[in-house]
């Protein structure tokens, strides 16, 4: 069965955004590789070193003071962040869906103004270092930039580096 969205909301601290946020992109998850071609090796391989940065846009269809006020801060000042959803399931109880992120506002690009007509406003959170998604109370991700912390369905995939440098 397929799961879809049926809505979904952003918080910026505890401050719900509820009607407010047309589209939201999750960070994009991947790994930043480099091609690797050793010898006695028949062709080449991309090795996974570091992960890629994470960033997350959303769009508003309100002039909101509130999170303008937010945008270009001190450099390093994070916010945390928060999406709820819900996923209709076919069949089934709609499931949670949750997402937490630590990130700055760092680019506000605003769209026309004219009367009588809402304001589109995007926005781009970088300077992500954390993010965490759950599922139905299931944990599919939890990334700890600053911790080096990296789970992928519970499974901790950084404890052998993290101990082999002492941590």
């Amino acid at each position: 069965m397929r799961n879809v969205f049926g809505d979904f909301s952003l918080f910026l601290r505890a401050e719900g955004m509820f009607g407010k946020i047309e589209e939201l992109e999750l960070p994009e998850l991947k790994w930043k590789s480099e091609e690797y071609n050793g010898g006695g090796q028949m062709g080449t391989r991309d090795l996974a070193l570091i992960l890629d940065k994470l960033e997350m846009k959303f769009s508003s269809n309100s002039y909101e003071r509130t999170l303008l006020g937010r945008g270009l801060q001190a450099p390093g000042l994070q916010e945390q962040w928060k999406v709820m959803g819900s996923l209709i399931v076919p069949g089934e109880d709609e499931k949670p869906f949750k997402a937490l992120i630590t990130g700055s506002l760092m680019e506000i690009k605003r769209g026309k103004l004219q009367p009588g007509k809402k304001v589109d406003t995007e926005y781009m959170i970088k300077d992500i270092t954390y993010y965490q998604e759950i599922v139905d109370g299931v944990e599919l991700y939890e990334i700890d930039l600053l911790n080096q912390v990296l789970r992928v369905n519970g499974v901790d995939q950084m404890a052998t580096r993290r101990r082999n440098l002492g941590r």
